[in-house]
């Protein structure tokens, strides 16, 4: 398993916080496994570590869906890896 800063990002989405979260003033942090294929885009996302609300560990699977790699290539050859990515929601 890879962690977010060893590995070279394009683009990754922020999650959103929802306007129940909001009014409740939820915090967190989600830390989630990315599988990532050999193009860089995400195969699958699983909760490591819950921000203990349902509704935030949701917003931050739905944006690493969105994460897209720089290919990671191991001699030369793109291989799918593994990315530790957290995501932090603070009011």
């Amino acid at each position: 398993v890879y962690i977010e800063h060893e590995v070279s990002g394009l683009s990754k989405p922020m999650p959103g916080c929802p306007g129940a979260a909001r009014e409740r003033r939820m915090q967190g942090t989600v830390a989630l496994l990315v599988n990532v294929n050999e193009g860089g885009t995400v195969s699958s996302v699983a909760i490591q570590r819950s921000s203990g609300h349902d509704i935030l560990d949701r917003e931050a699977t739905k944006a690493a869906r969105g994460i897209r790699l720089r290919p990671y290539l191991v001699n030369g050859v793109p291989t799918p890896i593994r990315v530790r990515i957290q995501y932090q929601f603070k009011m």
